[in-house]
């Protein structure tokens, strides 16, 4: 910023000196001051005004070099208010609150940012890992004559470690991707059985289905959290019976497997979270993450209630349509 501009953004100072000294020229006139000292008062008082106006020019353009010098020694300029000098100018103080609570801001969004970046990629890390596990048992099966029911079964494990990671992918871009509409539950639930029935079987999973009624919802995402509430109940509770009580509006499913102990309830839906008695084992912890994001996105009232060594419960209370 030039001298002028600098000038012209002081220039209420340079106005009010200005009427201030006319006030006093005025006085010193009437009250018998002999013209020549009035003029040299004014010629001295505005040699004095642009004097100080000049030196804090001078040091506000110093400063604002040395802001400069700093920002552009810093890769991320966000962290400016970090390193600025404390002003002892009031007003100057206030600019410099502000800009502290912005790079603050700042840097918590980004260490934010950062944190579920590398979560994202531990379970990329175990994505990878859990996926090899049926791809493993596919050699293996071919290795010893190729049993297709066995192939099916971990075709089908394949499938849904890919669509966890798949639909995990799309929860920031959901809203365009919605079709909303009204939906038979019972078509749904059946559906989703069909489809998982290769990996329930072998695990000894008995389903039983009542009650019929309809949704409004997105037949693909409330697809997608059935098969993470099968997959769920396929790998933590095998040897289960597993019911779901439908009516309208409404979905009850709920299994007769070990249960969550009553301390993990809060836990299970949070991102990567693995239940005590699971870890080190087969589990990536974003089934039923998934489950709860997809349900927010749909408007579903989903909780969840279970007995540690008789039941989980999965409850879905649907938008009203009537």
């Amino acid at each position: 910023m030039s001298f002028m501009s600098y000038l012209f953004s002081r220039l209420q100072v340079v106005l009010i000196s200005v009427f201030f000294l006319f006030f006093l020229s005025f006085s010193l006139i009437i009250t018998g001051f002999s013209p020549s000292l009035v003029i040299l008062i004014d010629v001295s008082f505005l040699f004095f005004v642009f004097v100080f106006l000049l030196v804090s020019y001078l040091s506000w353009r110093r400063k604002i070099e040395k802001m400069e010098k700093t920002i552009s020694s810093l890769d991320e300029k966000y962290l400016i208010g970090e390193v600025l000098d404390v002003p002892n100018d009031p007003v100057a103080y206030q600019y410099y609150l502000l800009m502290k609570e912005i790079s603050s801001s700042a840097i918590m969004k980004i260490e934010k940012e950062e944190e579920a970046r590398k979560k994202y990629c531990n379970y990329l890390d175990n994505w990878v890992h859990e996926i090899k596990t049926p791809l493993a048992s596919l050699s293996l099966i071919l290795d010893n004559g190729g049993d297709k029911g066995k192939m099916k079964r971990e075709i089908k494990r394949a499938e849904n470690i890919t669509d966890t990671i798949l639909s995990l992918s799309r929860l920031d871009n959901i809203e365009k991707d919605k079709n909303i509409t009204l939906l038979s539950l019972r078509s749904l639930v059946d559906e989703a059985i069909r489809d998982q029935m290769s990996l329930l079987i072998p695990q000894g999973i008995r389903v039983e289905i009542q009650g019929e009624g309809k949704a409004l919802t997105d037949h693909i995402l409330f697809s997608s959290i059935l098969r993470q509430i099968l997959v769920n109940t396929a790998k933590y509770a095998p040897s289960s019976t597993l019911s779901f009580e439908i009516s309208q509006g409404e979905l009850i499913v709920e299994d007769n497997g070990p249960g969550i102990p009553s301390y993990e309830i809060k836990r299970v839906t949070e991102k990567g979270y693995v239940g005590e008695r699971w870890k080190g084992k087969n589990g990536s912890g974003m089934g039923l993450y998934i489950v709860k994001e997809l349900s927010k996105e749909l408007s579903i009232d989903f909780s969840i209630e279970s007995e540690e060594g008789r039941y989980t419960r999965f409850n879905f209370s649907f938008p009203s349509f009537i």
